[in-house]
């Protein structure tokens, strides 16, 4: 909080640039770096609750700090959290996110101990003061809680948006489910990933964590076909309300569940590109198949985002044990005034770069 945003962008650099050249891979002339804004862009926050406390977890005191206010929550998010802070749980702990739509729609996504949400449930006041503040959901399976106190199936909502070649696209989902933190922050990501898409020649991609589509569509644009593998059930579940919406995607898109990191095999071709946002422990097992296949057989582009630089930086070593060669990389900025950042970073096999 003390560093400016200038120090902060130099700190960042430094550090994706010291743990490459650690890793012994070669960077491009420059890191592109983007900040969407220094404040204001978290439509996004994630609590936990602990005896009468809202707050965020301190691992070094093991304890939670209730907080007054936050940069980095958009107005419509702040107001939220301040509101959903009024509502006292009868619990001793448990996990809450919260979400703003791009409509401006609140959501709100409970994870409770089972029998805190039978009691809940039973009490009624705690809930209803939820659901006057927005749409509520509870649980690992995301049902919906309703206004008569009852939990019925998921309902996907267009929690989120993403664009292609500039043009909207809304993203159904649940409200637990991953997304980039704001949409200010994902324009900015989506707009680069845009630009490295137009240095490949590739038509045929594959793409390893697609999620609820956010990348998937714009990797579909200018006619390209996406093979989508995904793990969530419910992520695939909105990306495919999506595709009923969005005609024109639907025989781009081709959409596999599975366990990728670490049970299902998917076999590479050589016209493929690939495109990667794996979770924090990094792809693990997914690039397993191209340690068996020969340079020519190889994928030529790979296209690898992550907010984590420790496995990113495990997973590089990989590529470049491949023959991958780091072509170009950049930061996009969406969590100012901590350590953290996005990377975005394009590898084509040596003979090509």
């Amino acid at each position: 909080m003390e560093l400016s945003t200038a120090d902060q962008k130099e700190r960042k650099l430094a550090a994706l640039q010291e743990a490459l050249e650690t890793a012994g891979i070669s960077l491009p002339p420059s890191i592109r770096f983007h900040l969407p804004g220094p404040s204001g862009i978290r439509d996004r926050l994630d609590l936990t609750y602990e005896q009468g406390r809202y707050g965020f977890y301190r691992k070094d005191r093991k304890e939670i700090f209730s907080i007054e206010a936050c940069p980095l929550m958009s107005k419509g998010l702040f107001s939220f959290f301040k509101e959903v802070q009024k509502v006292h749980l009868p619990i001793r702990r448990g996990s809450l996110r919260l979400r703003i739509s791009p409509q401006g729609e609140r959501g709100l996504w409970l994870d409770f101990a089972n029998e805190d949400v039978r009691d809940l449930l039973a009490s009624k006041k705690e809930l209803q003061a939820f659901l006057d503040l927005g749409f509520v959901e509870i649980g690992q399976r995301r049902k919906k809680l309703t206004a008569a106190m009852k939990l019925t199936d998921p309902e996907f909502h267009t929690w989120t948006r993403t664009w292609v070649q500039g043009k909207e696209i809304e993203l159904f989902s649940c409200v637990g489910s991953f997304s980039q933190t704001g949409d200010l922050a994902n324009q900015s990501l989506i707009s680069e990933l845009e630009a490295f898409l137009a240095s490949t020649s590739c038509q045929n991609w594959v793409e390893f964590g697609s999620g609820s589509g956010n990348l998937t569509f714009p990797l579909a644009g200018e006619n390209r076909s996406v093979k989508a593998l995904e793990f969530d059930s419910l992520a695939l579940n909105g990306l495919q309300q999506t595709l009923q919406r969005e005609l024109r995607f639907r025989d781009r898109i081709e959409i596999s569940q599975g366990d990728y990191q670490r049970k299902a095999v998917f076999q590479f071709r050589s016209d493929e590109g690939v495109l990667v946002n794996p979770p924090r422990s990094g792809l693990q097992g997914f690039l397993n198949p191209l340690k068996e296949l020969n340079a020519v057989s190889l994928p030529k582009d790979f296209l690898y985002m992550s907010c984590y630089l420790e496995s990113f930086v495990q997973d590089a070593r990989q590529l470049k044990d491949l023959g991958y060669k780091l072509f170009q990389i950049s930061i996009i900025d969406q969590f100012p005034h901590s350590p953290h950042f996005e990377i975005l970073s394009h590898w084509q096999l040596s003979a090509l770069s």
